[in-house]
């Protein structure tokens, strides 16, 4: 199988692919930092990894990147969709320029890739794009006011294309994840000397299950299990109880 994965020089992008490659599979990732990227391919040390630089925000970069792989040869068949940045903004002020960010790298970037690339997808068989959601789509951040805004703007979008796409064969999933100890994060990231908390998983078990979801059927997945029973159980409850349920759990 052929794989495409944003986001793939640190944290989870990153586990993903070593484990897809690990299962014989080839991907081609892509980043914003080269010189992560040449480290990567240096420790998979695979000809089944290929990988270029590309701002998944910027549909000029997308643009030469598509243009590139199909001169390659290469078709993904799965698409993973994975690039974010979540920047805490210290009260009471808000950035103008953290919030333009974190929209256009989490809910833009995604869309460009999907517009860019749906063409190749269409009339194939067991394409798919995979979005990875996250809890504060259906709950507030306070610390994050637009990572939030942003995860939620893709949970709808890409639940607009499945139905906009489901007579053509090609699927859209979205998997919510809770905290995830990833350097994007640093309330959730575990520190030197730190027991392991919870509710916080790693990324090596998020990444084993974003790849299980692919050969599932369904379209919405949820990890670990207790982020189904708040989303799906506690939807109920108002923002202001939620918050501070969850207060213990942020740094």
């Amino acid at each position: 199988m052929r794989v495409f994965i944003t986001g793939v020089s640190s944290g989870i992008g990153r586990v993903l692919a070593r484990q897809l490659i690990a299962a014989g599979h080839e991907v081609w990732g892509v980043a914003r930092r080269e010189h992560q990227l040449k480290e990567l391919r240096q420790e998979l040390n695979s000809s089944k990894f290929f990988y270029s630089v590309c701002d998944v925000k910027n549909e000029k970069a997308v643009l030469k990147l598509r243009e590139e792989m199909m001169k390659s040869g290469y078709f993904p068949s799965m698409f993973i969709l994975n690039a974010a940045v979540d920047i805490e903004e210290p009260l009471p002020h808000l950035s103008t320029e953290i919030s333009r960010e974190t929209l256009r790298t989490n809910l833009e970037g995604a869309l460009i890739l999907v517009n860019l690339f749906i063409d190749h997808c269409l009339g194939k068989e067991n394409c798919q794009f995979i979005a990875i959601s996250s809890l504060f789509a259906h709950w507030p951040d306070t610390s994050s006011v637009a990572y939030a805004a942003s995860k939620a703007g893709l949970t709808m979008a890409f639940r607009s294309l499945r139905l906009r796409y489901r007579e053509f064969g090609v699927l859209f999933k979205v998997v919510y994840l809770g905290p995830v100890d990833t350097e994007i994060n640093p309330r959730f990231a575990k520190q030197d000397g730190e027991k392991a908390r919870y509710w916080v998983t790693s990324p090596e078990n998020a990444s084993r299950f974003i790849i299980k979801s692919a050969s599932k059927p369904g379209h919405t997945f949820y990890y670990p299990w207790y982020v189904s029973v708040l989303i799906q159980l506690f939807g109920w409850l108002p923002d202001g109880l939620f918050e501070a349920i969850t207060r213990s759990f942020k740094r």
